[in-house]
């Protein structure tokens, strides 16, 4: 396990300030090292606060699949125009992977917030936690964590934009809850912010915020009335087609997801009875040719 903090830093001995990595473990390679301040980016608003960002990425480094975990935190700066910011990134293999799940860990006090040019870090990260407590329950119906989870595991990339009630790693935790232990570690996700996405499952912006702008005016994704059930298919077109901004674009509707395979035995069945046809009459017409 590997880790690395990204922070505003403020070295009045070497008279430079600015941010910089002000920790990584001992053995990280410096590839690796720049590739986790890399994601240690993000929007930063001039006054105001910023709802944290956290990450589950699985990602290649140094040559073998490794998880990302990631906490990066808006925090003061030298001027009130001018935010601070603290990133921390934990990285492990799969056999490092604890017993809890990417969410809960990110949301654990293994990751830090804050940052003090006082305090000490071990070069060998101290293990990951094996248990964590879960947010309270915001209030999610369990239909929208259910779907969202059959997504996740089927590997079908879902942009959400989240009212303001509800944190979007709220709804993480919440699909995270909904998910077996073994496969918890299958979801990758991103929230609040639509920078760096690649390579995440789940996609969850504030609607109001400067990201969930973006991801509606792309019609990436749609507004989800978390406290309600899912519409059927049949009230799906008229629950989202009113805000001009927000489109389904992913059909986040249970019907949809169980018809999928309906929709799809019609043309398969015409195209192979089309093709059988096409054969027999190939094989009719050389057949009337040959001696």
């Amino acid at each position: 396990m590997l880790e690395l903090i990204h922070a505003w830093s403020d070295e009045r001995q070497t008279h430079s300030a600015g941010f910089a990595i002000v920790h990584q473990s001992t053995g990280m390679s410096t590839r690796t090292a720049r590739t986790l301040a890399h994601l240690s980016g993000m929007d930063l608003l001039t006054s105001g606060t910023v709802a944290p960002v956290h990450a589950h990425r699985v990602m290649q480094l140094d040559g073998q699949l490794c998880s990302v975990i990631s906490s990066i935190t808006q925090t003061s700066g030298p001027a009130p125009d001018r935010p601070g910011r603290v990133a921390h990134h934990i990285v492990l293999t799969p056999s490092e992977r604890p017993g809890i799940g990417p969410v809960a860990l990110a949301l654990s006090d293994r990751l830090v917030t804050q940052w003090d040019p006082r305090s000490t870090h071990n070069e060998v990260p101290a293990a990951a936690p094996d248990h964590a407590e879960y947010p309270p329950d915001p209030e999610i119906d369990s239909e929208w964590a259910r779907l969202l989870t059959r997504r996740a595991h089927a590997h079908a990339p879902t942009s959400a934009l989240v009212p303001s009630s509800v944190r979007c790693i709220d709804l993480a935790a919440a699909i995270e809850r909904a998910t077996p232990a073994g496969q918890q570690w299958e979801l990758t996700f991103l929230t609040e912010t639509d920078r760096m996405r690649e390579g995440v499952l789940l996609l969850a912006a504030s609607a109001k915020s400067p990201s969930g702008a973006r991801i509606a005016e792309a019609k990436d994704g749609v507004v989800l009335s978390l406290s309600k059930s899912p519409p059927t298919r049949e009230q799906s077109h008229e629950q989202f087609v009113p805000e001009p901004t927000a489109q389904d674009r992913v059909e986040l509707t249970p019907a949809s997801m169980e018809q999928e395979a309906a929709r799809m035995t019609g043309p398969v069945i015409l195209l192979v009875t089309m093709a059988a046809a096409a054969i027999a009459l190939v094989a009719a017409v050389l057949s009337g040719w040959s001696p």
